[in-house]
């Protein structure tokens, strides 16, 4: 496999992992909006908002990670 084709490959698994993480941040975010509405804010409201935030941010990191290697791909 070429270099290129290597790239590309992980490319298309970074993006598989963002959707996973946009699935993960609808579901975390419906769920503590409910918690929210009900006012419960108990314990498992406060480990929702903490996790929408990690993923978040862990979003924002492999979404840049790829960008960065996209614009890489020109080089090869």
């Amino acid at each position: 496999m070429g270099k290129i084709d290597k790239e590309k490959e992980l490319i298309g698994a970074m993006k598989v992992y963002l959707a996973l993480i946009i699935a993960m941040l609808i579901a975390d975010v419906g769920a503590t909006v409910r918690l929210y509405s009900a006012d419960e804010l108990a314990l498992i409201f406060w480990l929702g908002i903490s996790s929408i935030m990690i993923l978040s941010l862990l979003f924002v990191f492999i979404a840049k990670s790829m960008h960065k290697r996209i614009n890489q791909l020109e080089d090869l």
